[in-house]
């Protein structure tokens, strides 16, 4: 477990310093599976105004037994309203609110297995990203 331990704390430290996790391990089985790893590098909106903001993203999960279905696990006022999430993990839609959201997203693979990463995704107004807050 203590390579799991290393990734999560990896993945972590590198969340905290440029606002997105790259991945974080998974399950672990004694059958010899391999951990989940989810890819969550996701890029900041804009929030939708006259009908332009449209937002596309898209999550993606290796190790484990493709396919993958994704889902948010924490709450649900941490993802950003006008945002959905399918089980193939792609992020749509049309952001209503500004802000920073932090959320966790869960993949689980054809067997079961699970693994799961913090993830950021930043909402501004207008045109400037440094104009988000």
């Amino acid at each position: 477990m203590p390579k799991t331990f290393s990734a999560i704390r990896w993945g972590m430290a590198l969340s905290a310093l440029v606002g997105v996790s790259l991945f974080a391990a998974g399950c672990s089985t004694s059958s010899g599976a391999k951990p989940i790893k989810i890819s969550a590098a996701l890029p900041a909106g804009v929030v939708a105004s006259g009908g332009e903001g449209a937002y596309m993203a898209q999550i993606t999960a290796e190790g484990g037994t493709a396919p993958y279905t994704f889902t948010i696990t924490s709450a649900p006022d941490s993802f950003p309203a006008g945002l959905t999430i399918d089980s193939a993990g792609n992020i749509t839609g049309m952001p209503t609110t500004k802000g920073t959201y932090n959320f966790t997203v869960e993949a689980t693979d054809s067997q079961g297995h699970k693994g799961s990463t913090s993830a950021r995704i930043y909402i501004y107004t207008g045109t400037n990203p440094h104009g988000l807050l």
